[in-house]
């Protein structure tokens, strides 16, 4: 007995499977917690995106990151796929 209730499937999300068909992956930078970034003066550091090509495009989150990378490169996110 594999101690799961039932047997379900393991299944990517949308936003995965986009960031994956994309082939992003994601840069924080941070010394220490507690450490100030220097750009914002905040313990908030900035989220980068960077692609094969080492294109970065950031922002406060992961999502605002993703966001400013597609809009940079023109690519629909995963939740507007399929809309016309």
């Amino acid at each position: 007995m594999s101690g799961e209730l039932f047997a379900v499937p393991t299944m990517k999300s949308p936003r995965l499977k986009w960031i994956e068909k994309h082939r992003l992956k994601f840069n924080r930078t941070q010394f220490a917690v507690g450490d100030e970034c220097p750009e914002t003066g905040s313990e908030l550091w900035p989220v980068y995106a960077y692609d094969r090509e080492d294109k970065q495009h950031g922002g406060a989150t992961e999502d605002d990151a993703l966001a400013a990378w597609a809009k940079a490169r023109g690519v629909r996110l995963w939740f507007e796929e399929g809309m016309a």
